[in-house]
């Protein structure tokens, strides 16, 4: 919020890597227009599941995954991704989505997000 409201002045050659909102797998939408090659994400795949056993589950679709990356991927914004899991068993899948996808983007970039996942 410091950096989108005008507050905080980063040093020229800074990395700056945003993030998605609470785990929800959606960057604030005021965050795309100012993307710029050389920027970062930081992305989470897992939540706390409500109950006794506290389990990390998977939370996050393919298709939000891959709408929200391509807006970084379109605007070059490819300089550091970081993937936040705290538990690998439960997320394989959609980690396995992810690396491809940061592999090569280019086959979920030519279809919706709702067809990438579909393909995933």
């Amino acid at each position: 919020n410091l950096f989108l409201s005008g507050h905080l002045e980063l040093p020229p050659n800074t990395t700056r890597v945003f993030t998605d909102l609470g785990g929800s797998g959606v960057v604030d939408p005021a965050v795309i227009p100012l993307l710029a090659e050389g920027d970062g994400l930081y992305y989470h795949v897992q939540m706390e599941s409500p109950g006794r056993l506290s389990q990390l589950t998977e939370m996050v679709p393919p298709s939000t995954f891959f709408q929200t990356m391509g807006a970084f991927v379109k605007a070059k914004a490819t300089g550091l991704f970081m993937l936040n899991l705290s538990d690998l068993i439960p997320a394989v899948f959609l980690i396995d989505t992810v690396t491809r996808f940061l592999w090569d983007p280019t086959p979920a970039m030519s279809v919706t997000p709702e067809q990438a996942q579909a393909e995933a």
